[in-house]
Formats: structure tokens, C-alpha cells, sequence
């Protein structure tokens, strides 16, 4: 229960959020669960996703019980023709709701300016920068904003690698890049704080803007929940391997089609009787292409990603391009599993040492004999599998992420009453 008398925080979003038990370790809702034991949370929403979609979401008993009050504005589903024209032609972000929904943002700003002046004084947590616009730009010092990773280093990412893109692709991506760091900038200067989840992100801001008001707020890991205990009915098979994430986002897809075609081949001719399983959804039936080999299964969506950890030999993520810490990774070393990444997807974990907690590798060779020498050595996958366990529960719970959340919030100035 809250204390006597407990802050109030108005908690903004600008979409629902998973919940578990069935996504694992969603952050918004691990950081909102143990937020509600200190605060009052008052959630306003502007969102964009049906309202079925939203009514599901709001009406879960775990969601509902986190919040005093809810208040929501549904918007459009789709945006304008004009939308991505004005918002390139204005260099503003992408997610810019003064061209995408320009009546949704003016009435989720009048709800949360009346929740203040209800509720006060308190101060907006907002999860996500896009939520952050929502909130009336005069109320903006009251706000911390936890931003996860930053946008504008993935589309640096994006424009390094566009050489081979298309030229309207190619200035597209430099519009975005540009929109996404003259608002970032634009809210280091007024906002309390913003969070990120990665160490090595965060290096990278500050090499931008020295003196944003920036605060490390990990992803932890649900260690109950991503757990050998929790399928126990499950047995490793010798020659399988894993590789699970969300395919629509692009560095997971890039990673899956990375793995099949560059790396696998290199495996094969050692050990042909290897399977790879990618495991998530992949609404566009990109992988689709990789029916016609056995040796691969994409499965789409899954209830449960825990039985195809449990039952992988060797967990691998692949990545080459992403920001932030990679929950993936965090998942596979909680399950006890021997793991091969990339620097990319160990990028934020500090704490992490590579050959006692996992095998980083980025050239494919490398990355083929390292998955490998780990089929080929139960023995040190057992090591590998207990010491990655140890790391995760040990230094990266929720708990720990919360705490500095709370600081955040804590120093953080609220509005006058």
C-alpha cells in the first residue's frame, strides 16, 4: 500500500503497453507496478490503437489496480495524406502529432492540464518521448521522461548504413535523423530528467549534449517468470538452437535473415544435423523465404517463448544494428542458457564478460565456430548457463531500475497547487 499522504505522479501514455504473464518482462508495467507502492498514479492517455484494443488493455486487474484514475482520448488510426509531408518539411520528428493528430494532441493536453490543476501539486511521468508531447509545453520542467533508448542514435545507425538505399530513402532518413535530434534537444532543456536503459547509449548522448539531464534507468528481468523452474517439463535438445524476438522491428529481422544466410551455412558444414527456430511474430511473412529448408523454423508468434528457450541448446542474438539493452539477452542468460551474441546485442550490459557469461562474436566465422565449440561442450554450457543466471538475478532487477526512477521523480519540481 502507498504511504500516508503519497506524492501524486500523473503517469502519461501514448499507447497500452504488454502485461504480463504473458510478455515476460514489459518495463512500463515492472516500473509502474512498484512506482504505485510509493505514489499515486493517475494515468491520462492519448492513443491512437482501437479502443477495443485500449478497453482490453485498462480493464486487465493488473492494470487497473495500478492507477487512482484513468482518463483517455482516442484518436485517429490512420494518419493524414499531408502528415509526412508537413512533418519533413518542418524538420520536426516523426512522431509529431501537430500533423498526425493534431485534435487528439489538443485534447489529451486539456485533460492533463485539468488533472493538474485537480490533483496537484505533482509532477508527469511520461513512458516514451512521444508521450512527452502530450503534456502542455508549459508543464514540461514537471515532467521526467523515460525514453528506453534513444531514437536519434538508431537513425544515426540507419543513415550510416544506407549507402545502398535508394536517394529519397536515403533523404528521408536524413530528415528523420535531424527532426528526432532538434527535439531531443528541445527536451533535454526543459524536461527534469530523461531516462535510457544502456550505458553505452547514454555515452553517446552526452557526447552530443553534455549536459542533459539524463538518468540510467536499466531493464530488469522478471527472474521468476524467465526461469528453468518455470517449464520444467521441458528437456534441451542437443542440436537446436534459438534466436526470438519481434520481427517487425528491423534490427531483429536483419539479425534473423544475418543468421540464416551468413552464419548458418558456416555452422552446417560442421555440424549439419543443427536447427535454428526464430521465434516471434512476423506479420509480414518476411522469413517466409526459408520454408524450403528443414534445418529452419520460423514459428510466427507464440504464446510462450519460454519452452523454445528451455528447449535450445545454444541461445544466439545476432544483431548488427539497435540501441538499448537487449532483453533478449537478458532472457536467455535468466533461462541458464549457454548464449553466442554480438557486440551489438551485449552493448549496455556492463557487468557482462564475454566467455564467462556468454561468446560475442560479430564476423560470421567467428560467431559459427563459437556456436559450435558450445554444441560441442555440454559441460561449458552448463558453466556459462549458471553464471549468465547469476549475473541477471544478481544486477539487473526491477527493483534496482525502480529505485533510480524514484530519485528521478524525487528531485523532480511539481507544479503549484
Amino acid at each position: 500500500m502507498p504511504p500516508q499522504n503519497p506524492p501524486v505522479v500523473v503517469v502519461v501514455l501514448s499507447k497500452a503497453f504488454p502485461v504480463p504473464p504473458d510478455a515476460g518482462s514489459p518495463r512500463p508495467f515492472q516500473l509502474l507496478s512498484r512506482l504505485s507502492a510509493r505514489a499515486r498514479l493517475h494515468c491520462v492517455a492519448g492513443v491512437r490503437c482501437g479502443e477495443d484494443e485500449w478497453n482490453d488493455f485498462i480493464a486487465t486487474p493488473s492494470i487497473a489496480n495500478l492507477f487512482d484514475s484513468v482518463s483517455v482520448t482516442h484518436g485517429q488510426s490512420r494518419d493524414p495524406d499531408s502528415a509526412q509531408a508537413l512533418i519533413f518539411l518542418t524538420g520536426s520528428a516523426r512522431h509529431d502529432l501537430r500533423f498526425r493528430d493534431p485534435l487528439l494532441l489538443r485534447r489529451t493536453r486539456h485533460q492533463l492540464q485539468q488533472v493538474a490543476e485537480r490533483e496537484g501539486p505533482l509532477t508527469f511521468l511520461c513512458m516514451g518521448i512521444d508521450a512527452l508531447q502530450l503534456v502542455p509545453p508549459a508543464l514540461w520542467s514537471h515532467c521526467v521522461v523515460d525514453g528506453v533508448d534513444p531514437w536519434s542514435l538508431i537513425l544515426e545507425r540507419q543513415v550510416r548504413d544506407s549507402a545502398q538505399l535508394p536517394l529519397g530513402r536515403r533523404l528521408k532518413l536524413y530528415l528523420a535523423r535531424f527532426g528526432m535530434q532538434r527535439f531531443e534537444r528541445q527536451m533535454f532543456e526543459r524536461v527534469s530528467a530523461v531516462t535510457y536503459n544502456s550505458s553505452a547509449d547514454i555515452s553517446y548522448l552526452r557526447r552530443r549534449i553534455p549536459d542533459a539531464p539524463i538518468a540510467r534507468v536499466i531493464d530488469g528481468c522478471d527472474t521468476d517468470y524467465f526461469s528453468p523452474e518455470a517449464v520444467p517439463d521441458v528437456d534441451e535438445v542437443p542440436d537446436e538452437i534459438v534466436f526470438n524476438g519481434h520481427m517487425r522491428y528491423g534490427p531483429n529481422l536483419d539479425g534473423a535473415r544475418h543468421l540464416v544466410d551468413d552464419i548458418m551455412p558456416l555452422v552446417w558444414r560442421q555440424r549439419p544435423q543443427t536447427r535454428v527456430y526464430l521465434v516471434g511474430p512476423d506479420p509480414a511473412g518476411d522469413l517466409a523465404r526459408y520454408d524450403s529448408d528443414d534445418r529452419v523454423v520460423a514459428t510466427g508468434f507464440v504464446d510462450d517463448v519460454r519452452p523454445y528457450l528451455r528447449r535450445a541448446a545454444v541461445v544466439v542474438s545476432a544483431l548488427r544494428f539497435g540501441t538499448g539493452m537487449k532483453n533478449k539477452l537478458q532472457a536467455g542468460l535468466a533461462m541458464e542458457k549457454a548464449m553466442v551474441v554480438s557486440s551489438v546485442t551485449a552493448e549496455g550490459f556492463d557487468g557482462l564478460e564475454a566467455g564467462r557469461h556468454a561468446l560475442i562474436a560479430d564476423d560470421p566465422a567467428d560467431f559459427a565456430n563459437a556456436v559450435c565449440a558450445l554444441l560441442d561442450d555440454p559441460p561449458r554450457r552448463a558453466r556459462m548457463g549458471a553464471a549468465g543466471r547469476e549475473l541477471i538475478r544478481e544486477h539487473f532487477s526491477w527493483s534496482a531500475a525502480t529505485e533510480v526512477l524514484w530519485d528521478a521523480l524525487e528531485a523532480c519540481p511539481r507544479t503549484k497547487s
